[in-house]
């Protein structure tokens, strides 16, 4: 089996949740810098405190017919 090591996308406190579930805080945030994190979204985030934003997108879900991924 192989684990995914260092996340570069995640902010450190949504890596939190999942870090302690499913990789037992051995998952590294390489996503550090918080201050860039809020510059970029600031306007965006209501609470600058907490890193999550959610984005209605409309699509179809598509398949390789060579994968169990969407």
């Amino acid at each position: 089996m192989t684990a995914l090591e260092e996340s570069y996308r995640a902010h450190p406190k949504i890596l939190r949740l999942y870090n302690d579930i499913f990789y037992q805080k051995k998952l590294k945030a390489t996503k550090e810098d918080k201050d860039d994190f809020r510059r970029t979204y600031k306007s965006l985030l209501s609470n600058n405190e907490a890193p999550v934003l959610l984005v209605h997108s409309e699509g179809e879900e598509e398949r390789d017919k060579d994968s169990p991924s969407f």
